[in-house]
């Protein structure tokens, strides 16, 4: 895999790898994208530091889901992917030893691995009953500002 480097604010950062850490798809072939509204895409992410290596792995986990009769929510497919970046020229360790990561840095690696996963659900509902699914086109900042509002980023 091609390594890629960028710079954010003086802290280069380069994308080292991309791993699958799990994937299902349900059977599909009822399933019409077109007619159906009850269909729920759900967004987690979660991040894990090597410290010595500057070594930051953002995993960015998918599920879909559909509104059965019962008003339970039954899966359709599930994705969990890995992307790691080797993160230089910054200290992630603040007061009190805990991990700090600038707000800048992290609303693009978190962007960056979301836009990863989204190419894997592409890829991986190819020649699916699913494949023509929209998958919505997310304001980085309005991800920070959900997800990361409580951290200790600066």
């Amino acid at each position: 895999m091609a390594k890629t480097t960028k710079k954010s604010s003086s802290i280069d950062y380069s994308m080292v790898g991309i791993k699958i850490l799990k994937f299902s798809l349900s059977e599909t072939e009822k399933l019409d994208l077109k007619k159906d509204s009850s269909i729920t895409l759900g967004l987690g992410l979660s991040g894990d530091f090597d410290l010595e290596e500057n070594l930051l792995t953002i995993t960015t986990s998918v599920e879909i889901t559909k509104r059965n009769e019962d008003f339970e929510h039954d899966k359709i497919a599930e994705l969990k992917v890995g992307v790691r970046f080797m993160v230089e020229n910054v200290d992630f360790i603040g007061e009190e030893g805990k991990v700090l990561m600038p707000k800048d840095l992290l609303v693009r690696l978190t962007g960056i691995s979301i836009s990863t996963t989204r190419g894997v659900l592409f890829t991986k509902f190819q020649g699916t009953n699913v494949e023509g699914m929209v998958f919505p086109l997310i304001d980085d900042n309005i991800i920070y500002d959900n997800l990361f509002k409580n951290s200790e980023s600066e």
